[in-house]
This record gives C-alpha cells, structure tokens and sequence, in this order.
C-alpha cells in the first residue's frame, strides 16, 4: 500500500494489515481505546468502561491500581452477560460491549484484533447487535464505522509510518508543548486550531503539519503531531 492509498483507504482491516508487527504496541493500544471511546455512551457497564480506561493508562505507561489481567477477565464477563441476555430475552436496541482485548498485555496486534470483533462489527449508530446463527455472532462491519476507524488510523499514524516526520526544534516553544501537552491530557482535541495559530508563530511553515490542526478530522491520544511535540513514538 502505497501513502496516497493509505490516505484513502477505507478498510481499517487492511491497514492494521499493514502496521502489524512494525508499529509501536502503545499505537495499537491508543488505537483500540479510541475505537471504544467512539462507542462511549453503549458502556453502560462499570466493568467495560474500566477495562478501556486501564488500557489506555497501560499504552501512556502509567502505573494502575488494577490488575490488567482481572479487568480484562471482568469485562468479559459483562459482554457475556449481554449476550446472554441477548439470546435468551426481549430483544433489546442496545447492547453492552466490553472489551478485555483491549487489555491483552502481551501481544499489541492481537489486542486491536481483538478489540475490533467487538467494536468493528457495529451496525451504523454504533449499535451493537447479535446475528440469530449459532456460526456467526456479528453483523458485519458497515460502511460508516469503518470509514470512521480509518481516519483513527490515519490521525494516530499518519504520514510517520511512510516516511520521517521531523520538527524544527525551534518551533518546540513553551506554549507550543504546553498546548500540546494540555491537548494530550485533557483530550482538548478541540484546541487542535489553537495548536497551529501557536506553530505559526514559532516559525512553523510546514503545511502538513497545519493542515492536520486545523483540517477538522477527529483527533484521539495518539495522534500523529501531537505525538511529534511531545517526543512520543
């Protein structure tokens, strides 16, 4: 696959193809978090929003009070839960989706897998639904969520994967890592325009760069500029 395919490329399947095995596991890790973080608001179960929220403290590196392997287990069991619900009740407009690959500590590639047999196989409107055959438990995946994960893909790789992306220490100013800093933590993804008015006015001319600020595409942790002003990999 070429850049100018990849920037096109819908199929996230085929671009996970892609980086497996040559991309850095907190990437794939920021990526499966970002997709549950789309489908927020269907964790409705404690146990799932946990899980995502232990992944994404493992992929920054930061100590957590959980045991990974405990939350993966539990948040299994909530999306067992649904399906069971599922199968033997009413039939329901939402379902739970949990998500313990997300946590999977050992193997980054087979934690995004993973994470999308969950995540990947929503119906549009992000509902999670199960097929009526005991051979097949998903739908497959629709045309606007995985539109949707490929941008994902493309704001947390970027251009980074096909070629090197430096930045002119001098455009590093206080204001600008702080904002980028404050972006990160915060997920102020939203001040990505005040990020590019603060490159301008280190000295930054690099288009590409201001382009992706303020190109209105969404913006998870991981993203490719972000991480470049912030010494991230």
């Amino acid at each position: 696959m070429t850049e100018s395919e990849w920037n096109s490329c819908t199929d996230p399947q085929q671009m996970l193809d892609l980086l497996r095995g040559k991309v850095s596991e907190r990437k794939l890790r920021l990526f499966a978090v970002a997709c549950c973080r789309r489908l927020w608001h269907l964790l409705k179960d404690e146990r799932s929003r946990n899980a995502v929220e232990v992944a994404e403290e493992m992929a920054d590196g930061r100590a957590t009070r959980s045991d990974p392997h405990q939350v993966s287990k539990h948040s299994y069991h909530a999306w067992m839960d649904k399906i069971h619900q599922r199968l033997n009740g009413p039939q329901s407009p939402e379902e739970e989706l949990a998500v313990p690959a997300a946590l999977d500590p050992e193997r980054a590639a087979g934690t995004v897998y993973r994470c999308l047999e969950a995540i990947r196989f929503a119906p549009a409107g992000g509902i999670f639904e199960l097929v009526r055959n005991p051979n097949a438990m998903f739908y497959p995946a629709t045309e606007p969520e995985a539109a949707a994960q490929s941008l994902l893909l493309r704001d947390i790789f970027g251009p980074r994967f096909f070629r090197a992306v430096t930045i002119n220490p001098a455009w590093l100013t206080s204001t600008v890592v702080s904002l980028g800093q404050a972006i990160y933590d915060e997920r102020a993804f939203d001040h990505m325009p005040v990020l590019a008015d603060a490159l301008e006015e280190s000295g930054c001319t690099n288009q590409e760069m201001l382009a992706h600020c303020r190109g209105g595409s969404e913006h998870v942790r991981g993203c490719w500029l972000i991480d470049v002003i912030l010494g991230k990999s």
